[in-house]
């Protein structure tokens, strides 16, 4: 049977804590909103698919009103996922940052800098998996405060299916973008697809996220109140 590794001893600096619950709560909120979100955005989805499939087979059974109903309804739904889009990840990193930086502060081992917690993002190719080790970092509070170790029995897999996830939605990004000037019914087909698979990821990464943030915020002020009590 293989004993958990324990954590080097290393020195908590309380007073150095940033206190996470009440950006864990926007992020929390936000995330929760894209449920919605993509739940209308996959309606719409098929309702446009629909249409297309029934301009195929009879044109002149689509009005120019239906068209452009379409069109205004799929760019309010672009708009909305874009802004949301934004705010959610400017909220996210102000979360992340803080509690990768919070490491420290609980004597908790860390691979890199705090500056790579934002920065860590926004290098090509690289963030495909430095965000990742960030979070697993991270997760190391959530174990430290259930097993007194840096990995668990068996370890896991939520942070990353949460990642899976969300670079499966990164992926679908371009791929929803319909660069022709005159597509074909095909192609919008194809692109409606796209859609609707980004909307489905979208809902699976959110809900995962959330549950990651939640778990990370609580196991940190647990270790908190732990390490103040010493």
């Amino acid at each position: 049977m293989t004993t958990p590794r324990s954590i080097p001893t290393r020195r908590a600096h309380p007073e150095a804590f940033r206190p996470l619950r009440a950006a864990a709560l926007v992020v929390e909120v936000l995330l929760a909103l894209w449920l919605p979100l993509c739940v209308v955005t996959i309606v719409f989805g098929f309702e446009q698919r629909a249409l297309f499939e029934r301009f195929d087979r009879d044109p002149l059974s689509v009005s120019y009103a239906d068209v452009l109903t379409d069109h205004h309804r799929a760019d309010a739904v672009n708009a909305v996922f874009i802004s949301l889009l934004v705010v959610t990840g400017v909220a996210f990193l102000v979360w992340f940052w803080r509690a990768y930086r919070n490491l420290d502060a609980l004597g908790l081992p860390t691979r890199y800098s705090t500056g790579w917690s934002v920065g860590g993002w926004f290098v090509p190719v690289l963030n495909l998996v430095r965000p990742k080790q960030l979070a697993n970092d991270l997760w190391g509070a959530v174990t430290a405060a259930r097993y007194g170790a840096a990995e668990p029995p068996g370890g896991s897999a939520l942070p990353g299916f949460w990642w899976a996830a969300w670079l499966g939605a990164l992926v679908a990004l371009p791929l929803a973008s319909d660069r022709s000037d005159d597509p074909t019914i095909d192609q919008m087909l194809h692109t409606n697809a796209v859609y609707l698979v980004r909307a489905g990821l979208f809902i699976v990464a959110a809900l995962l996220a959330l549950f990651v943030v939640r778990a990370i915020t609580r196991a940190q002020h647990a270790l908190l109140a732990t390490a103040g009590s010493r």
